[in-house]
């Protein structure tokens, strides 16, 4: 063999390892960001032009050498993360209502032996961020999607001494979206909320995460206030938000009987300011809903005598959080107030909505018709929120709420009244949020005017709901 050819063959042993070398750099990084590792202990020498941290980003950051930035500016660093998360929980709800989990819907008479006493419920979240440095700013993409495996509905004859249980996997992507110049679009939290606590189970809250496809703009106004406009997708808005229509369709938007909601004619336009200071935060939202029916002939709706019902529904909300660090290191106190008219996704409602068993599934739907009329609800809510970090590892929350709904169909009034109760013990033995150990309590009680109950529209004037959970949470 000649030198040349000894020389080339050296050349490209050389290159050859180089690239292994840089492969295993960034397995080795991604493991070390997953399980706390540092570089150092690994038990591979790195060269370090293949291990870099990005810390202009925060924590857990990678630099990642294949995905170079825009323009020759820069190079892509990425974040790789999320939980595996454990629920265990029980409770109860008074017979012949349906505003509760556990034993919801149960009518008088009926076996307890036919509902799922305890449900356990286990969630898997991988989330990844990427972003890369152009001549335009920070270009972001975000993705996060779960599985969810847990005790699904009994099925079969509810009369029955006991009924069959299924678990049933689902799949769903519960965010993804790309940032770029103050433009956010895809699917992420809408633009309206403002959360004065996240922490809480949230079964019953009535102020909770709200997801839907958007194209927003956010300005940056200086010394902390953003001002934000967004047009957003609410067919997107998942099962928060959903009720089941006259035909069976399942929209994410409020449908009564008499009221079903036709195609997407015009999207939700959301505008917020919003200021960030050392004291707190706080947020002030608007946005606009449009009601738009079905065609006249579909579905069988008690009808508008002009034909298609639409009408315009709009909310405003208000909410601020203070940092009050006399509970502790990064405790807070917060309320938040929401007031909308066609649009009870806007006042954060979760609403009660019978589905025809045990009252008018116009009971907290957007809109109804009486007498030919468009009627469209009203609704206002408020609620309080304390977070205090008591100890290093120990933080209490407790959020109570309150909402009244309003309105009319054919048949009579449509009202009722609803007090919700929250609170939550968070443990986190290691002094991190890298294992949380959560129990947590959360109470219902809704009330409904006489002359609702009169009229048909519900079968009961009271009723109570309660559940109990105990969560274990691993964040990676």
């Amino acid at each position: 063999m000649s030198y040349l050819n000894l020389r080339d063959s050296a050349v490209a042993i050389k290159k050859q390892k180089r690239v292994a070398l840089g492969s295993l750099a960034v397995i080795a990084t991604i493991v070390s960001t997953a399980t706390g590792a540092q570089a150092g202990d690994l038990p591979v020498k790195i060269p370090v032009d293949y291990v870099k941290i990005c810390k202009e980003y925060g924590p857990n950051f990678i630099y990642v050498p294949s995905l170079p930035g825009l323009a020759g500016v820069g190079g892509t660093c990425l974040r790789i993360g999320g939980f595996a998360r454990s629920d265990s929980y029980t409770g109860n709800t008074t017979r012949g209502s349906d505003i509760g989990v556990i034993n919801s819907g149960l009518k008088l008479g009926q076996s307890v032996q036919a509902k799922n006493q305890v449900a356990e419920t286990v969630r898997a979240d991988f989330q990844f961020d990427a972003r890369t440095a152009t001549d335009w700013g920070v270009l972001r993409s975000y993705l996060e999607f779960r599985g969810d495996f847990g005790t699904n509905s009994n099925v079969g004859n509810v009369n029955s001494p006991a009924g069959s249980i299924t678990g049933v996997p689902t799949f769903t992507f519960d965010k993804a979206f790309i940032d770029l110049a103050g433009f956010h679009v895809g699917r992420d939290e809408t633009q309206y909320n403002f959360l004065i606590n996240t922490n809480i189970f949230f079964q019953f809250e009535a102020f909770s995460e709200y997801w839907v496809n958007q194209f927003a703009y956010t300005a940056q106004l200086g010394n902390g206030f953003t001002a934000t406009v967004s047009v957003e997708d609410p067919t997107t808005g998942g099962t928060q938000k959903s009720n089941a229509t006259a035909g069976g369709l399942t929209v994410s938007r409020k449908s009564g009987l008499s009221f079903a909601y036709g195609g997407l004619d015009i999207p939700d336009i959301i505008g917020a300011l919003k200021v960030s200071q050392a004291w707190g935060a706080a947020q002030l939202s608007v946005g606009y809903h449009q009601l738009y029916e079905t065609s006249s002939t579909s579905l069988g709706n008690v009808l508008c005598s002009t034909g298609p019902c639409s009408g315009n529904g709009y909310g405003v909300q208000a909410g601020v959080n203070f940092n009050v660090p006399l509970f502790g290191p990064g405790s807070k106190w917060g309320v938040q107030a929401a007031y909308a008219v066609g649009a009870t996704g806007l006042a954060y409602s979760w609403g009660y909505q019978g589905l025809g068993t045990f009252a008018s599934a116009d009971l907290g739907a957007d809109a109804a018709v009486a007498n030919g009329v468009l009627q469209l609800s009203r609704e206002w809510t408020i609620a309080s929120a304390l977070e205090a970090h008591i100890t290093p590892t120990i933080e209490f929350d407790l959020v109570p709420s309150y909402y009244v709904y309003s309105n009319q169909n054919t048949a009579g009034p449509l009202n009722y009244k609803a007090f919700e109760l929250g609170t939550q013990i968070k443990w986190t033995p290691f002094g991190n949020q890298s294992l949380a150990i959560y129990t947590d309590f959360e109470y219902r009680h809704i009330t409904v005017s006489d002359s609702t109950v009169a009229a048909g529209n519900a079968l009961f004037k009271s009723a109570d709901a309660y559940i109990a959970d105990l969560r274990l949470r691993r964040n990676f």
